[in-house]
């Protein structure tokens, strides 16, 4: 049985375009929804979102802060 996956309509024109990008559909309604067929799929259109508008990205369009980086206490610095 293939399940979908289905999360709250947005109007905003960056999250309709991240949509469509990434193949998910619309399901109108009572209460619109997104629906996508996969898990990875979702995760990609909000992924997309999130760059469109800019949420967790600096100027320069890099990801803010460093993954790499160890998380160290102020008073556990050298």
């Amino acid at each position: 049985m293939i399940t979908t996956i289905r999360i709250k309509a947005s109007d905003a024109l960056e999250d309709r375009f991240a949509l469509a990008f990434v193949g998910g559909k619309v399901r109108e309604g009572k209460h619109p929804k997104f629906e996508f067929t996969s898990e990875q799929q979702r995760r990609e259109y909000e992924n997309l979102s999130k760059k469109l508008k800019g949420v967790g990205f600096n100027a320069e369009g890099a990801e803010k802060g460093d993954p790499d980086a160890r998380k160290v206490r102020r008073r556990n610095r050298p």
